[in-house]
């Protein structure tokens, strides 16, 4: 049983990779790394959220956020605003060329899951999802 866990292990491990390898090359023609192109996504779907939104998000320290969103405001790609009622929060947004890219990286998304998905049916990709989830809430 602990050998077929093991193969299962490493499965979805080298499947990751090959999902960065994708993703990587995709983000790397628009000159954004993954988690930029995750915190541009995550603005978008999420306009006005805080920095602490996107850290839980992307699974990193408010920190490493600061460093991952400065790039993004100086590439006019985001703009921090300031709540009147609390001047410590700022509220991200997208600048309209943030926008625009957000579609271009909903496309990379679209096509990464397209290439996924595109041997099985909707019964096996349902399956799939549930034995994922299982194994997901096993950590």
């Amino acid at each position: 049983m602990e050998k077929n866990n093991l193969s299962i292990s490493e499965k979805i491990y080298h499947i990751s990779n090959l999902q960065q390898e994708y993703i990587g090359e995709k983000f790397k023609k628009i000159n954004l790394n993954s988690q930029q192109s995750r915190c541009i996504n995550y603005i978008h779907e999420h306009p006005g959220a805080i920095q602490k939104d996107i850290a839980k998000y992307i699974g990193k320290s408010d920190a490493t956020v600061t460093n991952i969103l400065k790039p993004l405001e100086k590439k006019d790609l985001i703009i921090r605003e300031t709540k009147k009622d609390n001047e410590r929060q700022k509220n991200l947004y997208l600048t309209e060329s943030g926008k625009k890219l957000a579609l271009e990286i909903g496309e990379i998304f679209a096509g990464m899951i397209a290439l996924i998905e595109k041997d099985f049916t909707e019964n096996e990709i349902n399956e799939l999802t549930s034995y994922l989830d299982r194994i997901e809430k096993s950590f």
